[in-house]
């Protein structure tokens, strides 16, 4: 299993003296957001990044379903709808 946060720390800098972790952190423990929601946030952003490289578009989907644990289908649907504008 992937350590949630350090992924989101991973995928973006610091922002003005609060740290991504800090927020995430905050976010998770108090509810606000939930642990699936940043699994999908994550799954965009990768997608965003390594499609210009990848061998076809169903692969890459694919793989990242796998990786941050959600259906395929949640992913398309998730681009499909631009929820995280990237």
């Amino acid at each position: 299993m992937i350590d949630i946060l350090a992924e989101v720390v991973a995928k973006r800098a610091p922002v003005g003296g609060l740290t991504i972790r800090q927020m995430a952190s905050m976010l998770y423990n108090t509810g606000l957001i939930e642990e699936q929601r940043l699994r999908q946030y994550l799954a965009v952003v990768e997608y965003h990044e390594k499609i210009a490289k990848a061998e076809s578009k169903a692969g890459l989907i694919e793989t990242l379903a796998v990786k941050y644990e959600i259906s395929e289908r949640c992913i398309y649907d998730l681009l499909k709808s631009k929820r995280f504008n990237l």
